[in-house]
């Protein structure tokens, strides 16, 4: 397909992360947890993508996609881009980038991401803007909170994980006034209480006792685009005149 919908994008991740969750609820005996290797939420979301007809790639050379024909200067993309690489691209025709999704586990402060917002936003600026404008970037990242001796109930992952994402929110406003060329949104991947768990209680004879520890798993996007009016391309016509135009 040759563009998509912001709304649609984002169902996509939302029910990438479905998928990586329901399979550690299977393995956990529906307890959850957070997520150990990035490469599960990678695949599981690179093939959301690709049952719905998107031609993806996973682990796509940046470069591969500012190319000769949507690049404004193909030799400075490559200078500046040079081994980066994005974990899920969605392509046109293998040439023209539509979507690039980069993931993150144990996330914690914004920190940690803000490497995989850079190279995003990288990306978008070294295309033509006709190119830049359609394009959707989304770092998708967990946040994990623990249990132990502090936390027991739900409340108290609740409280303890909101605070993690407001601290990450909060920093990431910071970070958007700074840069105005671009819009940077968070997003929830999941309902307000979905991955608060607390921790279990288990038969022991006629009463009950603590067993395995209660945890907060959450996920989330940042939506980078730049602004502008987006170009239709409806067929690979319109791609030979865009680039005469550029």
């Amino acid at each position: 397909m040759n563009s998509i919908d912001e709304n649609l994008f984002v169902e996509c991740l939302r029910a990438g992360v479905e998928r990586t969750k329901g399979l550690l609820a299977r393995l956990t005996e529906y307890h959850g947890g957070p997520v150990q290797t990035e490469y599960l939420l990678t695949a599981d979301i690179a093939r959301e993508f690709i049952e719905r007809d998107y031609e993806v790639a996973v682990e796509c050379l940046n470069r591969s996609l500012v190319n000769g024909l949507t690049a404004t200067n193909a030799r400075e993309a490559r200078k500046w881009l040079k081994s980066k690489r994005t974990d899920v691209a969605l392509i046109y025709t293998g040439l023209i980038p539509i979507g690039i999704i980069e993931l993150k586990i144990g996330v914690s402060s914004l920190r940690k991401i803000q490497d995989d917002i850079s190279k995003i936003k990288t990306t978008i600026s070294l295309l033509k803007p006709q190119f830049a404008h359609r394009t959707i970037g989304a770092v998708v990242f967990q946040v994990h909170v623990g249990g132990g001796r502090r936390r027991t109930y739900a409340h108290e992952f609740e409280k303890a994980v909101f605070a993690v994402e407001k601290r990450i929110r909060d920093s990431l406003t910071t970070y958007a006034s700074n840069n105005k060329d671009f819009s940077l949104k968070m997003l929830p991947l999941q309902g307000p209480g979905d991955g608060i768990v607390e921790r279990a209680l288990e038969p022991d004879g006629d009463s009950l006792a603590w067993g395995e520890d209660g945890h907060a798993t959450r996920y989330h996007a940042i939506i980078i685009r730049k602004p502008g009016s987006p170009t239709v391309i409806t067929s690979f016509a319109d791609l030979k005149a865009q680039a005469v135009k550029s």
